[in-house]
């Protein structure tokens, strides 16, 4: 057992053990973890099977052409934003960024562990170099990439010659923020210094200046425009160019004496042309989803939709818009705001068309400013293909709605996003007339936090859901805001809880989902908790520790699933397997096959 003295109490973990690997008591609390697994697979063999083949289906029909092809390379759009590079019989399947030039192929890739985020920059068929992070920017014979000495702690931005040398040319000024390159232009090197709420802009051409104080909003930078998400100013004379009154600017791309802007607002998007001071709309989408630009040459740009019904459209703009038919999947994408409070929280439900969902998956993320991914990838395809609704949840806290919104629930405010997800997971139930038996909380992370503080809030769980899926969830809490052995702690801070006052400690404590476990009603709700041995963001430790808490408060149904060969995104080799096995689990619980 041991004492943790946090700030304002000590108190005791019996099962702060679990946090060190090689403890005996550890790796038999693993094994315990791994037989009941078994256990509960040799009994749904015929059911995982067919999930097998319906995911393999899927992701064949999903991957079977490459979604963009430059200049010989292969290029396919994975599950949370890894990208699969093909050239010839050459195969990366967990890049986080490349970039193709005249003569050679730069790839940031996984060292081992997909999703570990130790990673490696390679130059195809020359040299690699270990410990970077995923930005580079590549400028004629140099190579500007995020250095690093422990995962995610991306303090340095590298100089690297065409012969893989490399040397630190910018240090961050803050350990509590990390450098990340992202333009070469003019003769300078543009940088980003950033913790997870606040950002400044930087130049580099052998000396340093801030260009954007982290007081601006700043949200993202393309030569010679820096913009938030209401404003777009020109970085050479500070020149205010653009204000949106009544949408949120997600990216802009600058070219051909204009821009192009992407809005998002309450997950549509939209995109429009801002040309001598004039916004012409080209582009209004009805359903969710996600534009990525692929490619530029001279006055064009090339673009991917990846959409909520249909296979990834591609999309030329040149001054006007050309977009190439995709195959429509067969699928509905209904959009709803539901009230609460005055704000209206966006939904997206995604189901099969002529048909009467029979259960719902509500997907929650809702953190970072990161907009819902709400755009169609295979593993929710399948679901569809089964019956149900997937119901992808905006709540605050996210990036739906702009800083505005992710101000609303960050912090010590962060029971205000859980809210807004359960208040609109009993809209959907009686809007599509699911019962609360058929509905699977999901997320993921962040979002794990969200799914298990749901289930624990509410005064009887099975009224709100008939399981939960929590995939590397963060759930040790308050221990996790004060323990900077974890790499992303740190930047954490802006995020989710200063534990060292007391209004943090209060809030933190008041959602630590390990600290809070209630006893089950009823025997409680099914619980799935999975996560990979190497994750680096949320420690196998977490999902371990509160598995066996909610056993030991009379949870029944409780498997815990950790994966020895994965890291945070849990992909990899035998992906479909395991997921087939966690479906196959999840349906038998609520009746479902």
């Amino acid at each position: 057992m041991e004492v943790i003295d946090l700030p304002f109490i000590s108190i005791k973990d019996e099962l702060a053990y679990m946090e060190v690997l090689d403890d005996p008591r550890t790796q038999t609390a693993l094994k315990d973890e791994e037989q009941r697994w078994a256990k509960i697979q040799s009994h749904l063999q015929p059911e995982q099977k067919a999930w097998k083949e319906l995911l393999d289906k899927s992701d064949q029909e999903y991957f079977m052409e490459p979604h963009c092809i430059d200049d010989g390379v292969e290029i396919r759009y994975k599950d949370h934003g890894y990208i699969e590079l093909k050239k010839g019989n050459k195969v990366w399947q967990a890049v986080y960024a490349y970039e193709k030039t005249d003569t050679d192929l730069y790839v940031v890739e996984d060292v081992q562990y997909v999703g570990s985020e130790i990673m490696k920059l390679t130059c195809e068929g020359k040299w690699t170099l270990e410990k970077v992070g995923p930005s580079f920017v590549v400028n004629k014979n140099k190579i500007y990439v995020q250095g690093c000495k422990s995962v995610q702690r991306y303090y340095t931005i590298d100089e690297v010659d065409i012969a893989g040398n490399r040397k630190t040319i910018i240090t961050s000024t803050k350990k509590s923020q990390i450098v990340t390159p992202l333009e070469y232009a003019m003769g300078n090197l543009w940088y980003m210094q950033s913790s997870q709420r606040h950002r400044s802009l930087w130049s580099y051409d052998g000396q340093k200046k801030r260009v954007v104080d982290e007081n601006k909003n700043l949200l993202g930078f393309s030569y010679p425009y820096w913009y938030t998400d209401k404003d777009i100013y020109n970085v050479r004379s500070g020149q205010h160019i653009h204000e949106s009154k009544d949408h949120l600017i997600l990216e802009i791309y600058p070219f051909n004496k204009g821009i192009l802007i992407v809005y998002l607002t309450k997950q549509i998007i939209s995109l429009s042309f801002l040309k001598d001071g004039k916004e012409r709309f080209i582009f209004r989408p009805n359903s969710a989803g996600k534009l990525m630009k692929t490619k530029e040459e001279n006055a064009e740009a090339n673009f991917l939709w990846f959409s909520s019904i249909e296979l990834p459209r591609r999309i030329t703009f040149n001054g006007e818009l050309k977009e190439v038919k995709a195959k429509d999947l067969g699928l509905v994408a209904a959009y709803s705001l539901f009230g609460r409070k005055g704000y209206h929280i966006p939904v997206t439900t995604v189901y099969e068309r002529g048909t009467e969902p029979r259960g719902l998956i509500a997907y929650v993320y809702g953190h970072y400013h990161i907009p819902t991914p709400t755009h169609l990838v295979p593993r929710w395809w399948s679901f569809m293909k089964k019956g149900f609704a997937v119901a992808f949840i905006g709540v605050r806290g996210g990036g739906d709605d702009g800083i505005e919104g992710w101000d609303a629930g960050r912090g010590n405010n962060r029971s205000v996003g859980l809210l807004d997800y359960i208040s609109a997971i009993g809209r959907l139930q009686v809007s599509y007339g699911i019962k609360s038996s058929r509905t699977i909380l999901y997320g993921r992370s962040a979002g794990g936090f969200h799914v298990a503080n749901a289930v624990q809030k509410v005064t009887n769980p099975k009224s709100l859901c008939g399981a939960v899926w929590a995939e590397a969830p963060y759930v040790d809490v308050l221990k996790g805001c004060i323990n900077y052995d974890i790499p992303v702690t740190p930047f954490e801070r802006d995020e989710f809880f200063i534990a060292e006052n007391f209004e943090g400690f209060h809030a933190a404590l008041k959602l630590d989902p390990i600290l809070t476990v209630p006893k089950a009603i009823g025997g409680g709700v099914t619980i799935l908790a999975t996560d990979g041995l190497h994750d680096t963001e949320v420690m196998y430790w977490e999902p371990l520790k509160w598995c066996h808490i909610l056993r030991k408060n009379g949870w029944n149904k409780v498997a815990c699933r950790i994966d020895p060969n994965t890291g945070h995104f849990m992909i990899g080799e035998g992906t479909n397997e395991k997921r087939a096995a966690d479906c196959a689990f999840l349906l038998s619980s609520i009746g479902l096959d």
